[in-house]
């Protein structure tokens, strides 16, 4: 948008075309004035951060400083953080001189076109400058100003040399300051933030600046926020990142995904087995926080980490190779859907779950989410080699499974017309809608355990009224198993023993099936129905003690589930509390 007509030079449409990119394809706000009236300059506006700039009206105008200031606005959005300061007024200003020096020598080694016009006068200034009493003046102040001329002079200023001939013979300890600060920042890659971290941080010494008041502030558009972080967030994350590489070896297969929330942990890398997980926060604005984030502020949610204020960006390495072509469509019943996505998928819920429940531990955040497929919604893949050369590469890759409806809605469709009574499921049918959920969540031990424990349950309460009471005291059940391999002697000396210590137990699963088959009761049990359930069975002792569960065990639960619910219907079994079953 703009105010008043605008005239743009075409040398500058790129720059103009590279940041609207950045605002969905949409140009900055535009003001137009005299160039006369006041500086040219531009701006983030509040709350969404849209860009903003001031163009001169005149054709012949300062134009290279537009073309400046449409960079440094597409490197702020790009997250190149901005320098800021606590405390005086002065204080604060300083950050914004320093800050805009180094986005201006940025713009001129990236040698962008048109340069801004050369300073008329400049040096008449440089002699003014020199004339003055700087008693009253930061000694940084005059290295400062050798430091600007040399970055005049980077952008082609044609009287920045005669300029800097008057302050090296007047200044020539502070130009010499400025030249080894200048040299040691135009080495630095400032199209990086740890680049410009590093080059601030040569800056702010060569000045003898008190570090501890300076900061860095991160822009996102349409979000409009903010993130403060502190001088050495970029080099150190940029360290960390070098190290989450080297710790799992090729072959691997690499993948970037947003969680809905906040592992509130410390950004960094974590090496598990077979795995290797890159952790970095962002902040967000979510219109259910109470509070929102200002300028200069961070908040953190201490209790239950749902993605109000901040979300959690990962980066996962898993060893192997592994497919991500192998996504199929999905199905009605939401349980079965797990299978609907591609083994990196799957892979990468196992390793993720793995850290969780590591940090749960460490960091005594037991309210730290699971994580499900679902969350890998949309990813960034690529698969190495064992030459660690990337063989393939998708940039991004969306596994949402959603449905889309076109034409006039059906108000049958969005409201229930009438109230509707809502009973609590009984216990059994909790466990079997639990076992469903930690199915999808690829929760295998949870799953078998809820499972198991709904048949028990089953079991308990429709077989045993026809079996009787099948449990017996340890003597017994000794004597059932054992009695063909032991001596008449034996067997008596055994049948002799008290039951006054003893206890009796209770029926194993099996020994209940086997006996209500045998008896043939009514309702039958089908045995190809019973099978895929008692297959679970199998792993119900190794889920409960903490052994491995193979990973094979998924696919047994999600044809057990559905035995085990026709089973209940041959028994008339319903969902509500009153139900037998």
């Amino acid at each position: 948008m703009a105010v008043g007509p605008v005239w743009f030079p075409a040398e500058l449409e790129p720059l103009l075309k590279q940041l609207s990119s950045r605002t969905g394809g949409f140009p900055p706000i535009m003001d137009t004035i005299d160039e006369n009236e006041v500086e040219l300059s531009s701006s983030l506006h509040k709350p969404t951060l849209y860009p903003s700039i001031v163009v001169p009206k005149q054709r012949d105008a300062n134009w290279g400083a537009v073309a400046r200031s449409l960079t440094h606005l597409s490197r702020s959005l790009d997250g190149i953080p901005e320098l800021r300061a606590l405390g005086t007024s002065e204080d604060q200003q300083i950050a914004r001189d320093i800050n805009s020096e180094l986005e201006w020598i940025a713009v001129a080694k990236r040698g962008v076109d048109p340069k801004p016009n050369s300073i008329k006068n400049l040096p008449q200034q440089i002699s003014n400058y020199l004339a003055k009493d700087h008693r009253g003046t930061l000694p940084a102040h005059k290295v400062y100003q050798a430091l600007r001329l040399l970055r005049l002079r980077l952008e082609g200023d044609r009287r920045a040399d005669k300029a800097l001939d008057l302050i090296r013979e007047a200044l020539p300890d502070e130009t010499s300051t400025a030249e080894s600060i200048f040299e040691q920042v135009l080495a630095e890659d400032l199209d990086t933030a740890a680049g410009k971290e590093r080059a601030t941080k040569v800056i702010l010494n060569g000045l003898s600046l008190d570090l501890s008041k300076f900061f860095f502030h991160e822009y996102r558009f349409g979000r409009g926020v903010t993130e403060i972080r502190s001088l050495d967030y970029y080099s150190c994350t940029e360290a960390v990142e070098r190290e989450f590489w080297s710790l799992i070896k090729p072959p691997f297969a690499w993948l970037q995904m947003q969680l809905p929330f906040v592992v509130p942990v410390l950004e960094g890398a974590y090496r598990l087995q077979n795995a290797a997980v890159l952790l970095r926060h962002v902040a967000i604005q979510n219109p259910r926080a109470t509070w929102q984030i200002g300028e200069g502020t961070s908040i953190e949610a201490i209790m239950d980490p749902a993605g109000l204020y901040a979300q959690s960006q990962i980066q996962l390495i898993l060893a192997g190779r592994l497919r991500v072509d192998d996504f199929v469509p999905p199905k009605e019943t939401i349980y079965e859907n797990i299978v609907s996505y591609p083994e990196v998928v799957h892979a990468g819920v196992r390793a993720l779950n793995d850290l969780v429940n590591a940090l749960r531990q460490t960091s005594g955040r037991c309210d730290i989410p699971d994580i499900v497929p679902a969350h890998f919604n949309k990813i960034a893949f690529r698969q190495i080699d064992e030459q660690g050369v990337v063989e393939k590469d998708i940039p991004s890759l969306s596994f949402e499974l959603v449905k889309v409806s076109a034409g006039p809605p059906r108000v049958e469709n969005e409201v229930k017309p009438t109230a509707e009574d809502v009973s609590p499921p009984s216990f059994q049918m909790q466990l079997l809608e639990s076992a469903k959920l930690h199915v999808f969540e690829t929760n295998a031990r949870r799953a078998v355990i809820d499972l198991t424990g709904a048949f028990e349950a089953f079991v308990a309460e429709t077989l045993i009224a026809q079996t009787g009471d099948l449990s017996e005291y340890t003597k017994q059940r000794f004597l059932r198993l054992y009695e063909q391999q032991l001596s008449e002697s034996l067997k008596t000396q055994i049948e002799a023993l008290s039951d006054n210590q003893d206890s009796k137990q209770p029926p194993s699963i099996y020994r209940v099936v086997k006996t209500y088959r045998r008896l043939e009761a009514e309702p039958k049990l089908e045995k190809e129905l019973l099978d895929k359930v008692l297959k679970v069975y199998t792993y119900r002792n190794d889920a409960a003690h903490g052994r491995p569960i193979p990973d094979d065990a998924l696919n047994d639960l999600i044809e057990a589930i559905p035995a085990f619910e026709k089973i209940r219907a041959g028994f008339n079994c319903s969902t509500v509390p009153s139900a037998r079953c």
